[in-house]
């Protein structure tokens, strides 16, 4: 599963949600599915679209008013997303990841699950 995790912002810094669905409108506004409380992006910003049957991610603006950008890159058109794209959005910086923060495959206690299968695997 994917998660969009706030990286920093104004007051949003560490949130995240699964993208378990198949659209997230992410903005100001309270009707997003992920609303940010940064002033300076508009209430609907941009849509992160999660392409069937392949899982793949795409995302696209909404209002461009305030700009967003992937990568350092505008974000002019629908685009595809990747594991590890940052995406800006006024003051807000937000990454595609694989893992649910907090959990990375860095975690001792996931490392030392992948080590137990790798002996397995070897035995």
């Amino acid at each position: 599963m994917a998660y969009l995790q706030v990286l920093s912002g104004p007051q949003d810094a560490g949130r995240w949600n699964p993208l378990d669905l198949g659209t997230w409108v992410v903005g100001r506004d309270n009707g997003t599915a992920f609303q940010l409380s940064d002033r300076y992006i508009s209430k609907w910003q941009f849509r992160i679209i999660r392409e069937r049957p392949t899982d793949h991610f795409s995302i696209e603006p909404i209002e461009r008013a305030a700009p967003t950008t992937v990568g350092g890159v505008l974000l002019a058109r629908r685009r595809q997303l990747d594991i590890g794209d940052q995406i800006q959005a006024g003051n807000t910086i937000l990454c595609l990841t694989a893992d649910q923060p907090g959990q990375t495959s860095e975690d001792p206690e996931l490392k030392d699950m992948g080590a137990r299968d790798e002996q397995t695997l070897r035995e």
